[in-house]
């Protein structure tokens, strides 16, 4: 299986994506190749994974303006809007808050 991350390592989704695949990977007893496809505003991670065989072995794992802005801004993004719209194996965002649990009993308490 392989995770294409459309930012740099280090950034914000790449934080919250990695340990998510490598526990995905540990549940799933194989092996996922985390790929940062950093550029273009995510329009080369969304050419990889729009290019892809349509197996579900390839998943975009991205911010909104990837599938969002993009195709309205940029004309070659929305072919890479279309294919990957109509192959979605993974398509809910959620948004995380991650914190220790002591500055959260803090901050809970104030």
């Amino acid at each position: 299986m392989r995770w294409v991350v459309p930012f740099a390592a280090g950034g914000g989704t790449d934080v919250i994506a990695r340990p998510i695949a490598l526990a995905m990977g540990e549940l799933m007893g194989q092996a996922i190749v985390y790929d940062n496809r950093g550029g273009g505003n995510g329009m080369i991670a969304g050419e990889i994974v729009a290019r892809a065989p349509p197996d579900g072995y390839t998943l975009l794992v991205g911010s909104p303006s990837v599938m969002t802005a993009n195709p309205h801004l940029y004309a070659k993004c929305r072919s890479i809007r279309c294919a990957i719209s109509c192959y979605h194996p993974i398509r809910e965002r959620a948004n995380l808050l991650i914190a220790h649990p002591s500055y959260l009993r803090e901050q809970c308490r104030s």
